[in-house]
């Protein structure tokens, strides 16, 4: 039968355990309907998945660097057996209980344990370093596709204001057609043109969509979620001049860099105790005992005749442990000629790695500059443009112009704010890129905005 005291009791530990679990639940913040770029990049850093598994190594290995810190500190280690016992098969046997308190201590292992605690503090470091190139690349994504969007958003709007100025003109137009005062040819083309705009429209629509999905992706949200993104307003785009640094960044300056330098040294311990087996393993290891026979022994009824033994309950003991091989047919400068080998093919990659980086930091530079150029001339491309469209409407209000060469100013005026517009946000891109490079893309987002 179950005691109403055990009940009592699991019922409390099952509150106790509940409680405890559901402390250690990490608070889930509400996702905000609507987003600016600092939200977005601030909100995948909470819920994107791949952030989330460098923040998992992060843990692993400080798990890690605690274990190799505990090798130095002995160990306590408690045993109790409890059973019947006796001198013979039959007759009156007791039972015997018995219980030893163990402290253990290992003083010296020829190095080992202080080579694998610098391993662990340096997989330590380069997990936070890892998490912190983590997070400025997702940042790079995340305002990548951000200015994609913003761009596609503007381009759309673009699109609506053709869409809009050919239809006022078709239906001035048509009624010209209607009165005989425009002949056929004339109102086809405008239909025509009518009916590409609404075609481009749609696409730049569905370009804008599709950003936006993508955008969730990264962020970590699903593709159906209701987040409005606010667009990275256009507004600087006729203005603005970026301030570039006079120089390129350098590889040193990269987080690539740290982290070779950083698995580099993890490499290189592998040598290190290879090269320890040429010398003896010397341990000395340390053990104090405490043990007590019988110590239920007072709660047995009297009259059993049993008689507990006499037992020292303090033990120790110090053993001084030499093993060297003295015989391996090479074994042994093989395996050391073996980690100087993984080692160097190891520093191979990391140095591929390198030039690979070198080459990106030296691209972005070169795309920042052209997109510099290219951002100025467009800006006053708009400027021209805009004076001949002005001058043009004038023209054609007093009937100097005809309306095919206004609608084509309208388009070339309107592709003028798209390649604007589209050299202004490329540029934003880059230059995040290259941030990146100098380890301050997450900071260029988060506090400049």
């Amino acid at each position: 039968m179950v005691q109403p005291g055990a009940v009592c009791i699991s019922w409390v530990a099952a509150v106790l355990l509940s409680s405890a679990f559901a402390s250690e639940a990490p608070p889930v913040s509400p996702t905000p309907s609507r987003l600016d770029l600092k939200a977005a990049v601030e909100l995948a850093i909470e819920k994107s998945p791949a952030l989330g598994i460098a923040s998992k190594s992060v843990m692993s290995r400080e798990l890690e660097y605690s274990n190799a810190v505990s090798a130095f500190f002995p160990s306590v280690d408690f045993g109790t057996t409890v059973g019947p016992q006796g001198p013979q098969i039959t007759g009156n046997g007791v039972i015997g209980s018995q219980f030893n308190l163990t402290l253990s201590e290992s003083l010296y292992d020829n190095h080992t344990s202080i080579i694998r605690l610098a391993v662990a503090k340096r997989q330590r470091e380069y997990a936070h370093l890892s998490f912190r190139q983590s997070r400025d690349d997702l940042t790079v994504q995340i305002a990548g596709a951000y200015f994609r969007y913003s761009s596609s958003q503007a381009q759309t709007e673009i699109r609506e204001t053709q869409l809009g100025t050919l239809r006022k003109e078709f239906r001035s137009l048509s009624e010209q057609y209607n009165q005989g005062l425009k002949t056929r040819r004339d109102y086809i083309r405008l239909q025509t043109q009518l009916q590409r705009a609404e075609l481009d429209l749609i696409a730049a629509r569905n370009t804008v969509a599709q950003n936006g999905i993508e955008l969730r992706r990264l962020i970590g949200l699903d593709a159906g979620s209701l987040v409005e993104f606010l667009p990275v307003s256009t507004g600087l785009a006729r203005s603005y001049h970026p301030s570039l640094p006079e120089k390129a960044a350098t590889v040193d300056m990269t987080f690539e860099r740290s982290l070779a330098d950083l698995q580099n040294d993890v490499n290189t311990r592998s040598i290190e105790l290879a090269q320890r087996k040429y010398w003896p393993v010397v341990s000395l290891n340390g053990q104090i005992t405490y043990q007590r026979n019988d110590y239920l022994n007072p709660l047995l009824p009297t009259g059993t005749g049993y008689v507990t033994p006499a037992v020292t309950p303090w033990n120790w003991n110090a053993l001084l442990t030499v093993q060297y091989n003295i015989l391996d047919w090479g074994t042994r400068r093989r395996n050391v000629e073996l980690a100087r080998v993984q080692t160097d093919s190891q520093w191979d990659q990391l140095r591929a790695g390198l030039l690979s980086t070198d080459a990106k930091i030296q691209s972005t530079w070169l795309d920042l500059k052209q997109l510099e150029k290219s951002l100025i001339l467009n800006q006053e491309l708009l400027k021209i443009e805009e004076e001949t469209y002005d001058i043009l409407q004038r023209e054609y209000r007093e009937g100097r112009v005809a309306y095919l060469d206004l609608i084509t100013e309208l388009n070339n005026l309107l592709d003028a704010k798209s390649r604007l517009y589209t050299s202004y946000f490329d540029l934003q891109t880059r230059l995040v890129t290259y941030r990146y490079f100098e380890r301050g893309a997450y900071e260029s987002i988060v506090k400049a905005h």
